[in-house]
């Protein structure tokens, strides 16, 4: 009997390794964020700590009461991508001020920390991109990008500002809405590379997934070696595109089914 037991608990075990997507170690696996959690914090209703998604998916559970996650990374690498998310949060919280907010480019840090701002970034599109069970990102289709993004941030390799840039864009016109907001995996096109967008934080993040993005039009608009973070303020652009997809959940009846949230 005794050796039974053993033998059910042995496969227990081997059945909670698996192989870490980022080192591709046989280790047991985090509950891992794909989004972290503080990306989170302004969704949160603060009665009962819950968000509520803005779908006519029937499928899709009223609320959540935690970020999405999935068993994705080892300890080791968990701790790692840890390392860069503090630093950006304590950045977000305590760093970041904005000098004007006329449409243009305009700087909202210095002297940051290149690497681990970089590969946070980084860490965002690719975890989105190696999501198999939340339907949220499955049309975050990296190719063969996932594969050279998986070795760079195992590496600790934030490449150049134009590897895998990410572009941050504010919109004053409806700053207090999408601060409240999440929009996630918005495939699209700029200055014709493929990229995806993501709404966290009030702020949109265009991620470029290309790798002719050496001979992007400009670097500025990237992090840049220097620790200069830029924002472009836009509304223009951005503001049609919110207003168009306002528009398209109110004809779809989402709004009506997700005030809460609103």
């Amino acid at each position: 009997m005794g050796g039974k037991v053993d033998g059910e608990i042995k496969h227990q075990r081997i059945s909670e390794m698996t192989k870490c997507c980022l080192c591709l170690q046989e280790k047991k696996l985090c509950n891992s964020h794909i989004i972290p959690e503080f990306m989170f914090k302004s969704l949160y209703d603060p009665d009962n700590h819950r968000f509520y998604p803005l779908t006519d998916d029937p499928e899709t559970p009223k609320h959540f009461k935690k970020g999405f996650r999935e068993r994705l990374l080892c300890e080791d690498c968990e701790q790692k991508m840890s390392e860069w998310e503090r630093y950006f949060h304590q950045l977000l919280v305590k760093r970041i001020t904005f000098v004007g907010k006329k449409p243009g480019i305009v700087a909202v840090a210095n002297g940051l920390d290149y690497a681990k701002v970089k590969l946070f970034q980084m860490s965002l599109i690719w975890r989105a991109g190696i999501s198999s069970t939340r339907k949220e990102f499955q049309n975050v289709q990296l190719g063969p990008h996932e594969e050279r993004l998986r070795h760079m941030l195992n590496k600790g390799d934030p490449g150049e500002p134009y590897d895998y840039g990410c572009i941050l864009l504010l919109t004053p016109s409806y700053a207090d809405l999408l601060s409240g907001l999440m929009m996630l995996a918005n495939e699209s096109r700029f200055d014709g590379h493929r990229c995806y967008s993501f709404l966290l934080c009030g702020v949109t993040w265009i991620f470029l997934v290309s790798k002719h993005t050496k001979s992007f039009h400009t670097t500025e608009l990237f992090l840049s070696r220097d620790g200069k973070l830029s924002i472009i303020i836009d509304d223009k652009y951005s503001k049609q595109m919110f207003e168009r997809t306002v528009t398209d959940w109110k004809n779809k009846g989402i709004l009506d089914k997700c005030k809460p949230m609103i």
